[in-house]
């Protein structure tokens, strides 16, 4: 028989074993409850289940863009670096053709990995805000709203093989990873430790991928200095390895830039990252943009007739010639023409987007792109060239801020700050979006390489039910946007005229999330204005994060006492 003991240790058992179970089905180190993983999972796997209506397209003639990605990561899958140099192998940053070839090598297609590699920042971020926010509901509901993002399907941005496909997913990890420190000034190392190596490897991912990665800065710069400052004032006994761990993620970013470099210098003898910021390119661009020419056209930085000037100006720069002026020219004339038409503008000319490619392009076809050193040592010929002349004072110059931005011209103040209205109401209205998936185009050969890369049909028909539930889901966040848009900015204008001591960490995030999609907007508005089309989904799609989580985060202080 079972003594009175043992019965009552049994019965305490079973009394405690919902506690148990409870305790079982939370993870601790995050702490929140099974319904809530229930609610991400499910909600995860619906979202997966939608876009398989969808299907990468393959755009085989895109030879500066989705071409290009398969081609360097057809290189990086055979072991072979980013293949042979020529104008177009450092021509992009190197990170988003080794996620293709990671995709390829885990066996996932392209297009999983790119929603997958989403949903994990979506996740990452509500286990970040976790410490400010406290309740789960809230946390559920920015996961929901983030998670069907509608510019996270809509076509192009991510059904194309281009950047875009990460993009807005890296800038959504990079700031939960910042948000997860600011969070954690009070925590333990071991606890920081996790977000700060996050943060490192998330914002060199950012950097590698697109060339302009410098307008995430204000969100990076003002948590940290905001985190850091509050470690200083309230300093406890682990203050100062906190603050190391806290910048960190700048460190791991330097010796990322430097390692990449690395590797550049040993197989094609740059010691950069990319051309476009390698000092000898810029100052020939640079150098280039900056003589005056009779007639000054907005979105033109080197003219048919500044170029008869540099011609005799620059020996070097004259060796392009027949093919600035030639065929080749006339090509990229046509193309700019095409994608971006100006009533105003003389027929011929080429337009800033498209400049860099044709002049980079006549440097190969001239036969200087043998290997690195004999192609930056020629920009460098054709920079020293104009600038002597410069110094010699023998022709008029224009002065110039930045090496890839045209001289300012006081006729760019109005169209600016239009484009960047133009770029608010574009961004909340989600113009430009369609959930429908562009029909592949290319040879057979192409189709092919795209398909066994991607590993996914490029030529597969879209599922219109599905398709059709994601156009629904976009037409209520387009409904629903600009209205929260507004009453989230009355928000965060009242809480900004509020005393000093309101000011605590979820207003700081709102300041830095602000301050970011401000400099995207402004730094798209210059190149809009000054070069090409921005203005557009592609180039906008790192921004709808941003602005859910700014409207949310609003939001959250209707429901919150206001405590430090």
């Amino acid at each position: 028989m079972i003594s009175s003991k043992q019965s009552l240790v049994k019965d305490k058992w079973m009394v405690d074993l919902p506690h148990k179970f409870s305790r079982i089905i939370r993870i601790q180190f995050i702490n929140f409850p099974f319904w809530f993983w229930a609610t991400v999972i499910l909600l995860s796997l619906m979202k997966l289940w939608l876009v398989a209506g969808q299907h990468i397209s393959a755009i085989g003639p895109a030879n500066h863009d989705d071409r290009l990605f398969i081609n360097l990561a057809d290189r990086l899958i055979h072991f072979d670096w980013l293949g042979p140099y020529n104008n177009l192998t450092l021509a992009k940053g190197p990170f988003y053709p080794m996620w293709i070839a990671f995709s390829y090598y885990i066996h996932i297609p392209l297009f999983y990995s790119q929603h997958l590699l989403y949903i994990f920042a979506c996740l990452v971020l509500i286990i970040a805000l976790k410490p400010i926010l406290q309740k789960e509901w809230q946390l559920a509901v920015i996961f929901t709203v983030l998670l069907f993002n509608p510019m996270s399907f809509t076509d192009g941005a991510a059904t194309r093989v281009i950047r875009e496909g990460i993009y807005p997913a890296l800038t959504l990890l990079i700031v939960a990873f910042f948000i997860g420190l600011a969070g954690r000034t009070k925590y333990f190392l071991k606890n920081i430790l996790f977000w700060s190596f996050g943060g490192g490897l998330t914002l060199s991912a950012f950097w590698l991928t697109r060339e302009e990665g410098i307008w995430i800065l204000p969100f990076i710069l003002l948590t940290t200095i905001y985190s850091i400052l509050l470690m200083c004032k309230k300093k406890d006994t682990q203050w100062k390895q906190k603050i190391i761990l806290f910048l960190f993620p700048f460190i791991f970013l330097f010796f990322s830039i430097k390692s990449i470099s690395t590797i550049n210098y040993y197989r094609y003898g740059i010691f950069n990252t990319v051309e476009f910021s390698d000092p000898n390119f810029l100052n020939a661009y640079k150098a280039l943009t900056r003589v005056s020419g009779p007639v000054w056209f907005p979105d033109v930085p080197v003219s048919f007739l500044q170029r008869q000037i540099i011609y005799y100006l620059s020996p070097s720069f004259s060796e392009l010639k027949p093919f600035l002026e030639g065929q080749l020219g006339a090509g990229w004339a046509k193309v700019s023409e095409e994608r971006s038409p100006s009533p105003n503008m003389t027929p011929g000319e080429i337009k800033g987007g498209w400049f860099m490619w044709a002049f980079r392009d006549s440097v190969s076809l001239a036969g200087y792109y043998k290997d690195g050193r004999t192609t930056m040592g020629y920009y460098k010929r054709i920079a020293d060239e104009i600038n002597t002349a410069r110094d010699k004072k023998q022709y008029d110059f224009m002065g110039k801020l930045f090496p890839m931005m045209p001289p300012w011209n006081s006729n760019y103040n109005v169209p600016l700050l239009k484009t960047m209205y133009k770029g608010v109401l574009y961004t909340i209205k989600l113009d430009g979006f369609s959930p429908v998936p562009s029909v592949s185009v290319g040879n057979k050969s192409s189709i092919k390489l795209f398909s066994r890369i991607t590993r996914g049909d490029v030529t597969q028909e879209q599922n219109k039910f599905k398709v059709k539930i994601l156009y629904r889901i976009g037409l209520i966040y387009a409904f629903l946007t600009p209205l929260l848009a507004i009453i989230s900015s009355i928000i965060f204008f009242i809480n900004i005229l509020k005393p000093k001591r309101f000011i605590n960490l979820l207003f700081i995030l709102c300041l830095a999330i602000t301050a970011s999609i401000f400099t995207r907007l402004l730094i798209l508005s210059i190149i809009n204005i000054t070069s090409f089309r921005t203005i557009i989904t592609i180039y906008l799609s790192s921004l709808y994060p941003l602005v859910f989580l700014f409207i949310l985060l609003n939001l959250c202080y209707i429901k919150r006492s206001d405590k430090s």
